[in-house]
């Protein structure tokens, strides 16, 4: 009997380590475990619907806030977000950062701060954008992975840990980098687009069980494409319920 409840666990740790396993392939594991902490609270948001111009501004360049024209054709949610620029595309050799004046404090580690943002972006091939963070008396840091190339498709959500500011005094900023890559003709794009960027801290929940029928909760995309959502091409309907996740819902 020993030995067979040996060989049962020792199965059920294979089975949890593939399932851990293809958590990790999809989605980037990340921030993904279970805490029992304080909840999710949100420090604070922007959404480019109000006054914006208070908290934010733009240093040698190119960004904007609006209603878009171009690019994802419309903001993830209301009327309003910011982009490189809203109509059209952005220029060749542009150095910008659209960076948040007013400076916050870094909830600590144990409170797993993050910035979550919803964001859209077609770039040509040798432009690209970074999250950035910058400390009192510090240089400007990239924080997020290299955003470059082609098109995201689709609006995305990603999670940028900030744990390794915890209680730091810090302001963020959007930076983009465009250039020519030799082509006779204008080597540009329709741009990088935000919407609805928060300041986040409390638990980070994984769901045993998984089926998307209440959003994306706390998954998160990397570079691209990932949508939750009811899908009206691929399989047609999710497996059960109403939503699933996809590259591309539509």
């Amino acid at each position: 009997m020993k030995d067979l409840a040996q060989m049962w666990t020792h199965g059920i740790m294979k089975t949890n380590c593939r399932c851990m396993i293809l958590v990790m392939l999809v989605a980037g594991y990340g921030f993904f475990h279970n805490l029992n902490a304080q909840p999710v609270d949100t420090l604070w948001s922007e959404n480019w619907e109000g006054n914006w111009i208070n908290d934010w501004y733009v240093d040698s360049g190119t960004w904007e806030a609006g209603m878009p024209s171009s690019g994802p054709g419309s903001a993830f949610e209301g009327s309003n977000c910011s982009g490189t620029v809203l109509t059209g595309n952005y220029s060749e050799g542009v150095r910008s950062r659209f960076i948040r004046f007013t400076k916050f404090t870094v909830p600590s580690a144990d409170k797993n701060p993050r910035i979550r943002f919803w964001h859209w972006y077609s770039l040509s091939s040798s432009d690209y954008g970074y999250v950035q963070i910058k400390t009192e008396n510090g240089e400007w840091e990239n924080i997020s992975p290299q955003y470059r190339g082609v098109s995201s498709s689709v609006w995305s959500y990603p999670a940028i840990d900030l744990s390794a500011y915890a209680d730091s005094v810090v302001q963020i900023a959007f930076y983009f980098h465009s250039d020519n890559a030799g082509s006779s003709t204008p080597d540009v794009s329709s741009g990088w687009y935000f919407d609805n960027v928060a300041l986040i801290h409390g638990p980070v929940t994984f769901n045993e069980f998984e089926d998307f029928e209440t959003g994306l909760g706390d998954w998160y995309v990397d570079k691209g494409t990932w949508e939750v959502g009811l899908p009206v091409s691929g399989p047609g309907a999710a497996y059960a319920g109403a939503l699933s996740a996809g590259t591309r819902l539509a």
